[in-house]
């Protein structure tokens, strides 16, 4: 059944745009081979059954309720100019590569929304934990997926986009490459969950034994992020708010993770507080 509906889920993306599907079904198979192949290497056989009926079941679902945009879609393929794509057609609206900087801070003055990279200040630390302390094993699969679509969302600018584009099937019909950090930053998520997870007291035992150093992390941040808002003040006579938020994000982060350290906070409390946070943190990426 839940293979049914996940199939369902993915046929439901058809009428929006192709890419994205397509996208879905990479990713979902790398995810269902990350499970097949320990069981193929153990010869757990009855598990390896078990998967194959879920990939037939899930991959049956969506073609039969995506029928109706997949055959036209095969049928007129071949007449759209995408056909004939060249590596430069494909790369339009690639990410720059000064534009990885937007990783670090809120910029949304962009021509193109796909190159909105931002994914706040919470979200990239706490993957930053899920991958460090993490016990789950998938996310090694996530971490991967988030830097491949970074890399990928480069465009020429790396080697990946052009591998892609001559030796993997379907590439060769899309552009705006970054159009794949969406899946990139879903994944950040995940990771950023597994982080949250992580919340507990083995990891408040490594943070007491690194207090120094997080505190000069934090710091080195902190004063960054003021001098260049100073520096955009004086040149543009305003306040860059969304930088500032940035910060006052982190402050409280600090104040949160010093509370949780000396045990003012527990690990569950800790949790529940990083909620509102979070979307505090990411009002600068909601206009």
């Amino acid at each position: 059944l839940a293979a049914a509906l996940a199939g369902a889920v993915m046929a439901l993306q058809m009428p929006t745009h192709v890419q994205m599907p397509y996208y879905t079904a990479a990713i979902a198979s790398a995810f269902w081979l990350w499970h097949l192949a320990p069981s193929l290497w153990r010869k757990q056989w009855n598990q390896v059954r078990h998967l194959l009926v879920v990939y037939v079941i899930w991959l049956i679902a969506f073609l039969l309720l995506a029928g109706y945009v997949i055959i036209p879609f095969l049928e007129i393929v071949r007449f759209n100019s995408r056909a004939s794509f060249s590596l430069d057609d494909a790369n339009v609206f690639a990410l720059l590569p000064p534009l990885l900087l937007t990783l670090l801070t809120p910029t949304l003055n962009f021509r193109l929304h796909e190159w909105t990279i931002y994914l706040g200040v919470l979200p990239p630390l706490l993957a930053i934990i899920g991958v460090w302390v993490s016990q789950h094993k998938v996310k090694w699969l996530f971490a991967v997926l988030a830097i491949f679509a970074l890399v990928f969302a480069l465009g020429t600018a790396t080697p990946l986009f052009e591998l892609a584009f001559y030796f993997v099937p379907g590439f060769q019909f899309f552009r705006v490459p970054t159009r794949l950090w969406f899946f990139g930053g879903a994944a950040v998520i995940i990771l950023a969950g597994f982080g949250v997870h992580a919340l507990n007291d083995d990891l408040k035992t490594i943070a007491r034994r690194r207090q120094t150093r997080l505190v000069q992390c934090a710091s080195v941040y902190l004063i960054g992020g003021g001098v260049a808002l100073l520096t955009y003040y004086f040149l543009f006579a305003q306040w860059h708010i969304d930088l500032a938020m940035q910060l006052i994000t982190m402050t409280l982060l600090m104040g949160l993770g010093w509370a949780w350290i000396t045990d003012k906070l527990n690990s569950r409390q800790l949790q529940w507080v990083l909620i509102p946070l979070l979307l505090f943190d990411l009002l600068p990426i909601s206009k």
